[in-house]
């Protein structure tokens, strides 16, 4: 579980470099696509636009060439946190229209009650996807650029750009003190639950020594650079707009009017209509 769990932060939260056209896009763009992106996914209404967001936000991630790694772990969170909510949709909420699917004794699975969890299931995982376009594609230092760019305070930026970066940190130290005591004899994978739980203080004592040096120093540094929160702030490192980002800007905004118009029933999509939905 500890090589899992340690996989699943590396994969979440690290920057992948890659030479694709949405890496070289501001990242005030990227958090601007985010937004609208997961705005327009749960305001969708049916199947059939939530599986057209979805298909659309596949498409960019293919373009930007996020790791499939990253997509399979993205999924598999989500996936988890998904049957939980068809186990309660499909068997723990009421029939109230609809036909019923299956009956197992007093559990009753309906057909309405199965298809409300698939719309969720598809926003889900739109929005899943369109955060591991942002944090697989956007450096931490950049992530702040960004937010400084839509006006945020430099210190809630600050703060953001700081626990990305630990939590990547600490996911490798993790990592790291694990392959170091597993070296040493020490087996994570036998043993009845409550010995493997003893096993890991042998990991969490070092993490916990090497966090809170991690901070001490990171501290001292910016002490010693007369850091304050409060005051204007002038960033050394900028990033312009370019043209490709004005583009993609109003091509994602051009998406999000059209998601919007059909979900409050300007625009006609009641011929669009995939089978089954």
């Amino acid at each position: 579980m500890a090589f899992v769990i340690s996989d699943i932060l590396k994969g979440l939260i690290l920057y992948t470099p890659r030479n694709s056209f949405f890496n070289k896009v501001h990242p005030a763009v990227k958090l601007y696509i985010v937004i609208i992106f997961s705005v327009a996914a749960l305001l969708t209404p049916t199947h059939s636009l939530a599986l057209v967001n979805l298909a659309l936000i596949i498409i960019v991630v293919a373009i930007a060439r996020v790791p499939v790694k990253a997509l399979r772990l993205y999924t598999f969170v989500i996936g988890w946190m998904l049957f939980v909510s068809f186990i309660f949709y499909s068997f723990f909420t009421p029939v109230r229209s609809g036909p019923v699917l299956l009956t197992i004794g007093p559990l009753v699975v309906g057909l309405h009650n199965l298809m409300a969890w698939l719309l969720v299931a598809l926003k889900f995982l739109a929005v899943s996807y369109v955060t591991a376009l942002l944090l697989v594609t956007t450096k931490h230092r950049d992530l702040a650029i960004g937010l400084r760019s839509w006006g945020m305070p430099y210190v809630v930026s600050f703060t953001l750009a700081a626990i990305l970066r630990n939590l990547a940190v600490v996911s490798v130290d993790l990592f790291t003190i694990i392959d170091a005591q597993s070296s040493r004899g020490l087996n994570f994978r036998k043993g009845n639950p409550i010995a493997r739980l003893a096993k890991f203080v042998r990991v969490g004592i070092p993490l916990i020594y090497v966090s809170l040096k991690r901070t001490e120093e990171m501290s001292n540094a910016m002490a010693s650079r007369g850091f304050k929160p409060r005051g204007k702030k002038t960033s050394y490192y900028v990033i312009p707009m370019r043209a490709r980002d004005y583009f993609v800007l109003g091509l994602f905004t051009l998406h999000f009017v059209l998601m919007l118009a059909a979900s409050v029933g300007l625009l006609d999509v009641s011929g669009f209509r995939l089978p089954f939905f």
